[in-house]
This record gives C-alpha cells, sequence and structure tokens, in this order.
C-alpha cells in the first residue's frame, strides 16, 4: 500500500510540474499573440495618420483646381467680352452713319470687361 501512494505522488507530482510547464507555455502563447496585436494595431494607426495626410492633400489640392476653374471661367468670360468689343469696334470702323448706337454698345461691353477683369484678379489672389 505504501509503494502505491508513493507512486501515486509520484504521478501527482508529475502532473502537476507539467501543468505548470503547460501553463507558463500557455501564458507565453498568450503574451506574444497580444504583442503581436499591439505591432498590427500601431501599423494600422501609422497606416491610418498618413491616410488621413493624404486625405488634407488632397482636399488641399482639389481646392485649388475649383480656384483655378473659377479663374478659367472668369477669364474665358472676359474674352468672349474682348471679342464683343473688337466685333463692334470692326462694326463700327465699317459703320458710316454715325448714329451712335455701336458706342453706347461698347461702353457697355467695356465696363462688362472691367467687371470680369476685376473678378478674374479676385480668383487669381485666391490661388
Amino acid at each position: 500500500l505504501r509503494s502505491e501512494v508513493e507512486t501515486l505522488q509520484k504521478e501527482r507530482d508529475e502532473l502537476e510540474t507539467t501543468l505548470v510547464s503547460q501553463q507558463e507555455l500557455l501564458r507565453q502563447q498568450r503574451l506574444s499573440e497580444v504583442e503581436d496585436l499591439k505591432n498590427k494595431l500601431e501599423v494600422r494607426d501609422m497606416t491610418l495618420t498618413s491616410l488621413k495626410g493624404t486625405l488634407a492633400d488632397l482636399s488641399e489640392k482639389e481646392s485649388i483646381i475649383v480656384a483655378k476653374n473659377e479663374t478659367i471661367t472668369a477669364l474665358k468670360k472676359q474674352c468672349e467680352t474682348l471679342n464683343q468689343q473688337l466685333a463692334l469696334m470692326v462694326r463700327d470702323e465699317m459703320d458710316s452713319d454715325g448714329n451712335g448706337e455701336d458706342a453706347e454698345e461698347q461702353q457697355r461691353l467695356a465696363a462688362a470687361s472691367a467687371g470680369d477683369a476685376v473678378a478674374s484678379a479676385a480668383a487669381f489672389d485666391l490661388m
């Protein structure tokens, strides 16, 4: 009986040792998994920060493009006005009756052209 008790105690001691060893291995594995997850989270955070910076850059570039498009539109309007003025001037040169209507139209177009020029200058200041 004593021999059996000793054998059972030895087995119990071996099982306890095995259990402690396995628990330590499991603890190490979990620590390693936690460390891996922390590293992945850091990489994700760095990626997010980088993407936020890229988004801010793109937003700034979009604003510049919008301002340039507005400037182009204002310049196109100014060109149209100047073309109309030129057409009136040519017509005035060819018109010999001198009734004064063309001069009034030319003054109106000149005023519109000046307004377009101011808008263009303001748009360039935005850039």
